[in-house]
């Protein structure tokens, strides 16, 4: 039923009222037809009248409620947005974990590989514990058992005790990575090399490139690959060679980061290998050479130790090789 029907219905309703109260008023004087016609036509009007003003006052009322109940929402809205209380930014993400090894600790927390390292983030490893991470900028770090690191930024650490491995990875455009040690700050140019950490002393190992030591309390210094530099709390220094291949270099290998093998060619993975082990790849021949290039590998070797995946890979694509000294050849048959 429309608004206009429902008014007429109404009208009809409160016309028929006047008409039972005159009625209940008793007898009265008679009137001619037209005369009553017109007062009970202005009785209509009157009350009509009277009945409009009172929907359009109760209009009024009503839009008035809903307006201050309105109100009422659009300032507690209000409210709720002045007061929700502020969400911080993201933490800063310097690393993500490629690899965990025995009791690993980030902030007191234990973790795992594919987590990520924040800012301010300090990490901690127990008797046997390590951990692997890819810097922000691509290069890996790696740190050894009993050891307490803190991430001050992506290209920057505290090395407190204990020790660490870094990787350039060789890449072109990659950004320099400080260590701090209570000994001095250590930068890298293009390098592998590990830090030492004790109370009493401080031991730096180039596998390749070169290391620099800056001190605020003696000249700065300068480590080549091949050799190491031990500086203890007076400032004295001792230097000496290191091989590529030495047994120092053990762990770091053993905590390396897993080689995607699915898709990736035999030349990538040997010569990952080589480098993971401080050795120098040779091929025995072009034949060798142009087998590993063109053989695309199947499967995954995650998790094994790094000559346990060496021995797989051989099974996948067979190959020979020869280890000796720091030379790592390859032949096919």
């Amino acid at each position: 039923m429309s608004d206009q029907d429902m008014n007429q219905e109404s009208n009809k309703q409160e016309i028929d009222e006047i008409g039972r109260l005159i009625r209940y008023a008793g007898e009265r004087e008679q009137v001619e037809d037209d005369r009553f016609a017109v007062a009970n036509a202005r009785v209509s009007a009157h009350w009509q009248e009277v009945v409009a003003g009172r929907r359009k006052a109760r209009r009024t009322l009503t839009f008035n409620r809903l307006a201050i109940a309105a109100s009422v929402v659009v300032a507690v809205g209000a409210a709720f947005m002045v007061w929700r209380p502020a969400i911080g930014p993201e933490p800063m993400q310097v690393a993500a974990i490629d690899r965990v090894a025995g009791d690993v600790l980030i902030d007191g927390v234990a973790v795992e590989a594919g987590d990520s390292i924040d800012l301010d983030a300090v990490i901690q490893t127990g008797v046997g514990g390590r951990i692997a991470v890819t810097l922000a900028s691509g290069e890996s770090l790696r740190v050894d058992s009993e050891t307490m690191l803190v991430a001050q930024s992506a290209t920057e650490f505290d090395l407190q005790s204990g020790r660490v491995y870094f990787d350039s990875n060789l890449l072109a455009n990659a950004e320099a990575v400080y260590i701090n040690t209570p000994f001095g700050r250590a930068t890298d140019v293009g390098t592998q090399y590990q830090l030492y950490v004790t109370s009493r002393a401080l031991t730096i190992g180039v596998r390749e490139g070169e290391v620099r030591l800056d001190r605020t309390r003696a000249p700065d210094v300068s480590v080549q690959q091949g050799s190491q530099l031990a500086v203890d709390n007076a400032g004295m220094e001792q230097r000496g060679d290191l091989d590529s291949t030495s047994p120092v270099w053990a762990w770091a290998a053993q905590i390396a980061p897993d080689f995607g093998t699915e898709g990736a060619t035999l030349l990538a993975y040997l010569e990952w290998y080589a480098r993971e082990r401080g050795l120098k790849l040779r091929w025995r021949n072009e034949e060798a050479r142009r087998y590993a290039t063109e053989t695309v590998l199947k499967g995954s070797i995650r998790g094994l130790p790094i000559d346990e995946g060496l021995e797989v890979i051989q099974r996948i694509a067979p190959f020979n090789y020869e280890i000796s000294g720091d030379t790592f050849t390859v032949s096919v048959d």
